[in-house]
């Protein structure tokens, strides 16, 4: 709960920033940190909306979600 109540007042374009940053890092030494920095861009996807990211990242929004946004699932 602190971890996204961390992120919330966080504007979007800080956001975008963050995701551009965490890209450029990924691609520099993409080894070091596993699958951590991608688990990451996923949450920041999700917390600004996957419409937002597309529109705003698409180059990163279509690495981390080749098919487009996970599906809801029904309970």
């Amino acid at each position: 709960m602190i971890v996204k109540s961390i992120l919330m007042p966080l504007e979007v374009h800080k956001v975008r920033l963050i995701l551009e940053a965490l890209a450029k890092y990924k691609k520099d030494d993409p080894i070091e940190w596993g699958t951590e920095i991608d688990d990451l861009i996923k949450q920041f996807i999700a917390h600004i909306g996957f419409p937002e990211a597309e529109r705003m990242v698409p180059e990163i929004y279509h690495e981390a979600f080749p098919e487009g946004p996970p599906a809801v699932r029904q309970w």
